[in-house]
């Protein structure tokens, strides 16, 4: 078992009280006699009631422990925690839990002493540890429900009108997707038809056709209209006379 089992079976234990791990008795520069709780449980009562815990899963961790004592001076109740069997009662003279099932068993209670408030290690939590209120802010729990749930039934409408529009949107690209096949197959079977009549005509394929096209409108555009009309009218004259030229000698 490790030290992050145990310490979730202390949380889950402690459900009810303000419950943290890692907890440091002041700060942390300049403090020789700094020390570091493996967890704490503090109750929600005005009554102060501090439980510390140090976290133990190896014999040796706990024989080398000398520090453990420089704890009470924060806590009410002092306990060591462990698997089950790691440590036995007659070795701790303040209190022990086992670790059983996932559920803690007290081997040895210890009694609620009293103690002067641990300023230091409270001074620790709210700065270090704790974060301050975000908005929104709520001035009870049953203004906060409210919120959470006109919030999730936004979320709920929003969601199921973007799977609407999305499932629209789909349908259409995917119509438009097979338009756009059908007019590519209809497309590639114009440009090999085009390519074969041109390679007959001799001039290559329909992209040299492209080019000379606009050779055409290159010099058209560089001639005024009249000129124009009559240089078009001789480029078609001479097409034609082509095309004529050419079915004539597929026929010879």
């Amino acid at each position: 078992m490790t030290a992050d089992e145990i310490a979730r079976c202390l949380s889950k234990h402690h459900s009810d009280d303000f419950f943290m791990t890692q907890v440091k008795t002041g700060a942390t520069y300049g403090n020789q006699r700094l020390g570091i709780f493996d967890a704490i449980a503090i109750g929600k009562s005005y009554n102060l009631d501090i439980r510390g815990y140090e976290i133990k899963v190896s014999r040796h961790d706990f024989i080398r422990d000398a520090k453990w004592e420089n704890y009470l001076n924060y806590c009410n109740r002092f306990y060591f925690v462990c698997p089950e069997g790691l440590i036995d009662k007659d070795e701790v003279s303040t209190g022990l839990i086992w670790i059983v099932n996932e559920k803690i068993k007290i081997k040895k209670q210890t009694p609620h002493r009293s103690i002067a408030f641990p300023n230091d290690m409270f001074l620790y939590i709210v700065i270090s540890r704790l974060q301050s209120d975000r908005h929104p802010f709520f001035s009870s729990e049953r203004e906060y429900w409210e919120v959470w749930k006109n919030d999730k039934e936004r979320r709920i409408e929003f969601g199921a009108s973007l799977r609407s529009a999305l499932g629209r949107r789909v349908n259409f690209l995917s119509a438009e997707l097979k338009i756009a096949i059908s007019k590519m197959g209809s497309m590639q079977k114009f440009v090999e038809d085009a390519n074969k009549i041109l390679s007959d005509l001799g001039i290559g394929s329909i992209y040299y056709l492209k080019n000379y096209l606009n050779m055409r409108k290159e010099v058209m555009s560089k001639v005024d209209n009249s000129l124009s009309d009559k240089l078009g009218d001789a480029i078609r004259l001479i097409d034609e006379t082509r095309i004529k030229l050419a079915e004539i000698k597929r026929l010879t």
